[in-house]
Parts: structure tokens; sequence; C-alpha cells
């Protein structure tokens, strides 16, 4: 239980400096702290990514766009059942190959410029082919890789699907808790063994913990300083 509650102080650490779930962190973590090997460790991090996802869109709830998280929800569920199987053939090097892609991919669309994007009209059947390729991809990825995703949605949210910076983030932070937690459903048999309610509540404190005593932390800091801390963590 000790080792939950340390993959939380992490995943709390993360998402209370960068506002991200943790899960890249808590892969490896798990892989070291609990001897989990690296298909079983994908699958305990969606775990963190539901806490991590569920804690940051409880204060910016009412900024959830409630047509878009079933569309992307319910590609990601039909797409996640088929990875499922794609994973439990797979071997260590393509998961672990596709882990570090989207860290590399996270990595970039942190650093990068930012330009200005497209607020033009967009018709209901863009808007449904839109969702439907997002949501496929999201399900794969969360399937494979026990990343939340939030790399692949903010860009497809704020880019195809045009929505506002804000309703966005809210928006991408339901549709990644609700999308993990489909995830680890279809993949609870691929555990070694159930996970303890006390593992799972140790994860939690720890974050909500941890992400509130960052998040007073940071509040005294100046925005200069921040913004470049936020980046190279």
């Amino acid at each position: 239980m000790i080792e939950w509650g340390v993959v939380g102080v992490a995943v709390g650490f993360l998402l209370g400096l960068t506002g991200a779930g943790g899960a890249v962190v808590a892969v490896p973590l798990f892989i070291h702290l609990i001897g989990a090997n690296l298909l079983q460790a994908t699958v305990y991090s969606l775990f963190a990514v539901i806490v991590g996802a569920g804690i940051g869109w409880i204060p910016q709830r009412k900024n959830t766009d409630w047509r878009v998280v079933p569309l992307f929800v319910g590609f990601s569920l039909a797409s996640s059942a088929l990875f499922v199987r794609v994973k439990s053939l797979s071997p260590d090097w393509l998961v672990a190959g596709l882990f570090v892609a989207v860290c590399v991919l996270s990595l970039v669309s942190i650093w990068r410029k930012r330009t200005s994007l497209s607020r033009t009209a967009d018709s209901a059947r863009g808007f449904f082919i839109r969702s439907a390729i997002g949501g496929l991809l999201l399900g794969a990825l969360v399937t494979m890789t026990g990343l939340g995703g939030g790399v692949i949605l903010m860009p497809i949210f704020l880019g195809w699907i045009r929505l506002p910076m804000e309703r966005a983030t809210a928006t991408s932070l339901m549709t990644i808790c609700l999308t993990s937690l489909l995830s680890l459903g279809l993949q609870r048999n691929s555990l070694p063994a159930s996970v303890e309610p006390e593992w799972i509540g140790a994860l939690a404190v720890g974050s909500v913990l941890s992400s509130i005593g960052v998040k007073a932390m940071v509040n005294r800091w100046d925005a200069r300083f921040l913004d470049p801390v936020r980046r190279f963590v």
C-alpha cells in the first residue's frame, strides 16, 4: 500500500505543478516499486490517470462540453476493445516504443510555438467524423500505453473540434477519466490479482494531498519563474 501512496504523491506533484495526469511517471514507478512488468504497469497506471483526471476536472467541471464527451468515449470504447487483444499479442518493445513516442509528442506539443486556430463553423457531419477519428485514436493510445491521452486530445479539441481553451481542458479531463475507466475494465483480466481498495485509496489520498500542497506553493511563485519550471518538469 505504501508503494501506491508514493505513486500517488508523484502523480499529485505533476498534477499540481503542470496539470498533467502523471501516468508518464506512474508506469515506471509501478515497474520499479511493486515489480510489475511493462504490460501490467500500463494497466495499473490507469488508476493514476483516473484519479488525476478526476481531481483536475472537478474545479472546472462547469466548462465541460457534454455533446463531445459521449462521442469520444463511445468510439474510444470500441477502439479499446479491439486493442486489448492487440496489446496481449504485442511484445514489450512495441508497447515501450509507443509509450516513448507519446512522451516525445508530449514534449513537442509543450515546447512548440503556439499558433492561432481557426474558429470557422463546422457541419454536424464533419463534427461527427472528427469525433469518431479522435475517439478511436484515444482508445488505442490509452489501452496500449496506459497514458491518459491528453497530448492527443487537446490538439484535437482545439484544432479539429474547435473548442475554446477552457472548454477543451475540462472536456479533455472528463473524456480521459471515462475512457481510462472503460479501458481499465476491459483489461482487468490481465492483472495478476485483484487490486485492493486500500491501494487505490492510498493512491488517491497521496495524489490529492500532494496536488493541494504543490498548488499552494506555486501560487506564491512569480509567473516568469513558474512557466519555465512547468515546461522543464
